[in-house]
């Protein structure tokens, strides 16, 4: 048959005669392969928060087994620690739940302190976790379920934590030694005024206020004033002219007395 007269054919092998590669068929996705093989953690609950659907992902984070989530009422299948009194996991999460159901948006959480069971002891443990929780629509706009996505922050947050003590316990060693220091340099200065009080030499008499020196009192003030002038010369040859002497010294007679 001419291929000029089937342009389909025309069209098919192209203008040299050869066929043309066909398109690649779009394989059918398996769209619950996706949700159990995605490495991110989901759990899904229905508006009255009836877990639906959970993947590998989310077992493998909080250690439990499908059979003993699907069917549940997500709160008694993750209540609060009773260890803890302080614990806040249900309220938060809770309340995060009821905004997506109200405003059908998305709503994302800061992260929260919720600790879970271990299967082996049915002891709680700490958990950290940065939760996300997705509404999905249906045509008219309700919520028809909710996607619950974790991720686990734990170790992220205790290594936080550990830094803040070292920079808290760095702060307080870096204050005690200021202190230290200026107790030192206190004790140091205190010290050096003491020693420079014991070996500074007497102070000159000071002038009363008619421009006079004071005068000292005690004996050696009367050994001055007594005594004449204080120059070398002056001791050796004056005797204390006071009755009975002042400094010990004998009294010289006046010329012409007898002995």
């Amino acid at each position: 048959m001419d291929t000029r007269e089937n342009p389909a054919r025309q069209a098919a092998e192209g203008s040299h005669g050869s066929p043309l590669p066909m398109p690649p068929v779009a394989p059918v996705l398996d769209h619950q392969d996706l949700f159990e093989n995605t490495p991110n953690p989901y759990l899904v609950v229905t508006p009255d928060l009836t877990i639906v659907a959970v993947n590998e992902a989310y077992l493998r984070a909080v250690k439990a087994v499908r059979e003993s989530l699907l069917g549940r009422y997500l709160f008694d299948v993750f209540p609060d620690n009773p260890s803890d009194p302080g614990a806040t996991g249900v309220r938060n999460l809770r309340a995060s739940l009821e905004r997506v159901l109200s405003t059908r948006a998305p709503d994302i959480m800061p992260v929260q302190k919720y600790d879970i069971r271990t299967p082996e002891t049915g002891d709680f443990e700490e958990r950290f976790w940065s939760p996300r929780n997705m509404p999905v629509l249906t045509a008219g706009g309700q919520v028809r379920l909710i996607i619950h996505h974790v991720e686990d922050v734990t170790e992220f947050v205790r290594i936080s934590r550990q830094r803040e003590r070292e920079r808290e316990m760095n702060a307080e060693l870096r204050s005690r030694n200021a202190r230290m220091e200026a107790e030192i340099h206190q004790s140091g200065l205190e010290a050096s005024r003491r020693s420079t009080s014991s070996c500074s030499p007497p102070t000159r008499r000071s002038r009363g206020a008619s421009g006079r020196r004071s005068r000292p009192s005690g004996r050696c003030a009367r050994r001055r004033s007594c005594c004449g002038p204080s120059s070398a010369r002056s001791r050796k040859a004056s005797r204390c002219r006071m009755p009975g002497g002042c400094c010990g010294s004998p009294m010289r007679r006046p010329s012409g007395s007898s002995a």
